[in-house]
């Protein structure tokens, strides 16, 4: 209990760090923020004073009728400056605090970049969407507003309890008495709020991952008819973030009161103690009359300190959920003074490579060892589960292989800088993702540059040239999100024309023809071949009928390299290829007389 307490003030501190770091960027806007609030306060200040004179001066019957129209007009004077100088000091620290949000949105998302897949395999998309959205919001707040409550509550508090003391120090020293109670109050209640707070933050999460997910499987959710399951689960999920919310409420419903409980009773003594020194004749009406406009002005800060704990407290938290993603730190990064080779011939080298993705899970991949001399095809197959897809992503290290066990160009790709290894590979993935863009953007994803003959050529090279045509608005169509407007097998070619469009040094293709069928994998694999002259290339395929035309084949089962040879003389040799490859054949001639 000890422990997760220290762990939890350490955490308040780095993020209340986090936030004066934010502010030492942005000072000059601040600083001259917090000036332009303190014209204001100053002159606020004043008017008291004016009004003691004019008081006075009625009361002991001085005062002559030109005199008022002076006065009124120094009033009007101060409303002016007041009213220009609140523009300028909300414009510099609202710019300031969303500057700061920016800042911090651009930061979080930076550092979501450069983390492993292993993160986003056990973070939820809704958690990360909730830091970035709901938690900077609440950070902006407290670096804008918050600022502004802090200075102008504390600095007004203190200049209007100096003028008191000057007024009338015992009766300032009466009003005061409650001041106790308010600390003990703000303590307690702020602590409250930051762990109450944390908890309604979690619960966004929740519910932003939930609904995230049920409009993700909308599909399936319809095509099982859970329409009515869905919503109450989101309801639930709902309702737990409404009682959450409502403990915060509790929580926040009864500070104020206790402030205003406060001020209430810091107002009754002074009306007491300062009425009887009127009528005593200690004290002109003019002081009396200042000094409880000086206490109704003290009022405001006391409400503002309630309002500075729960926004500093809901920035606090949001700050500590957002410092915890910040603070991981990616599995897979370059080691130092990493490689960066000018010139790349695209050789691969396997050495006794041997992996599991966990030190207590099983080996994946046992001892394989093989070569891919540049410009040359090597077809990697086997059964489902035989760690054929493993091997392509150690090789774009979105796992880390151990060391000298996998190179390029005689280089351990893991002493490769990063961006120089994964910029040589063309990559198409079995279950290709699309972006919520047109088919354009799809295939020149990330060289917005290339032009529509560029973009035509390289579809044609997949085959989805035909399927395009047929689109409504042609290459300029939305595939909608994660390319659901397109079947399976055109979302796989517009995957391979965008690798294409890439002119990698190495082309990687895991599975990318599984849901073409065979006379398009056919003119998809004759294209290719024209293509990818002088590109070393693996494909990873369970279908055979992909992999023929290799130069050589390796044949994984159970993580190990079993056979290895043409296809050819995988065929001749008989056993676990000849086996699978008489299988398929079975089952594409079934396929055709179905």
């Amino acid at each position: 209990m000890q422990t997760q307490e220290k762990s939890s003030k350490k955490e308040r501190r780095e993020a209340l760090k986090a936030i004066a770091s934010f502010f030492w960027q942005y000072r000059r806007y601040t600083l001259w923020g917090i000036a332009v609030l303190l014209v204001v306060d100053a002159v606020q200040l004043i008017t008291p004073l004016i009004i003691r004179s004019l008081v006075d001066r009625i009361t002991g019957g001085t005062v002559r009728l030109s005199d008022v129209p002076l006065f009124a007009l120094a009033i009007l004077g101060i409303g002016v400056i007041m009213a220009v100088c609140r523009f300028f000091w909300f414009f510099l620290l609202i710019i300031t605090s969303e500057r700061i949000a920016r800042q911090i949105r651009s930061k979080f998302f930076t550092h979501l970049l450069s983390l492993s897949q292993r993160f986003f395999h056990t973070t939820r998309t809704g958690d990360l969407m909730a830091r970035i959205s709901n938690d900077t919001e609440a950070v902006r707040i407290a670096c804008g507003m918050g600022i502004v409550t802090m200075v102008d509550g504390f600095l007004f508090a203190a200049a209007a309890i100096g003028l008191m003391l000057h007024l009338n120090p015992r009766l300032t020293l009466y009003a005061l008495l409650p001041l106790p109670l308010l600390t003990l109050v703000v303590v307690k209640f702020g602590r409250m709020v930051h762990s109450r707070f944390q908890a309604v933050q979690a619960r966004v999460s929740d519910m932003m991952e939930k609904i995230r997910d049920t409009f993700a499987g909308i599909r399936v959710v319809k095509t099982f008819r859970q329409e009515a399951g869905e919503l109450e689960r989101v309801r639930e999920v709902s309702w737990d973030y409404v009682e959450d919310n409502m403990r915060l409420v509790r929580v926040w419903g009864a500070f104020f009161p206790l402030i205003w409980l406060l001020a209430g009773l810091s107002t009754a003594i002074v009306f007491y103690k300062g009425g009887t020194g009127v009528i005593l004749g200690e004290m002109s009406v003019g002081t009396f009359f200042a000094f409880s406009i000086y206490l109704e002005t003290l009022t405001w800060p006391m409400i503002a300190l309630g309002w500075l704990i729960n926004l500093l407290q809901r920035g606090t938290a949001s700050m500590v959920r957002i410092n915890r993603i910040m603070n991981v730190r990616p599995e897979i990064a370059d080691v130092p003074d990493p490689l960066e080779p000018s010139a790349i011939s695209g050789r691969i080298e396997v050495r006794n490579l041997t992996f599991a993705y966990g030190p207590n899970l099983p080996n994946v991949l046992k001892e394989v060892t093989f070569s891919v001399e540049p410009g040359k095809t090597l077809a990697i197959v086997g059964r489902t589960g035989s760690g054929k897809s493993t091997l392509v992503r150690l090789l774009l290290r979105e796992f880390d292989p151990p060391p000298d066990s996998l190179f390029i160009d005689g280089i351990d790709v893991r002493k490769m800088k990063m961006r120089t290894l994964r910029s040589l590979f063309g990559y198409v993935p079995q279950d290709s993702f699309l972006f919520s863009e047109t088919v354009r953007e799809n295939i020149a994803f990330g060289n917005e540059e290339l032009d529509e003959a560029a973009v035509t050529k390289f579809a044609k090279i997949s085959a989805i040239d035909k399927d395009i045509a047929d689109f409504p608005k042609g290459y300029d169509t939305i595939v909608g999100e994660r390319g659901v407007m397109l079947s399976g097998g055109q979302k796989q070619r517009v995957a391979i024309a965008r690798a294409m469009v890439k002119a990698p040094h190495i082309l990687l293709l895991d599975d990318c023809l599984s849901a073409v069928d065979t006379e398009t994998e056919a003119q998809i694999l004759g294209n290719l071949r024209e293509s990818i002259r002088g590109v070393t290339t693996l494909i990873v395929s369970h279908r055979l009928s992909a992999v023929q035309l290799a130069d050589e084949i390796v044949l994984l089962d159970e993580g190990e390299v079993k056979q290895r040879g043409t296809h050819e003389q995988l065929l001749k040799e008989g056993g676990i290829y000849a086996a699978l490859f008489a299988k398929q054949q079975i089952e594409r001639r079934l396929e055709k007389d179905a």
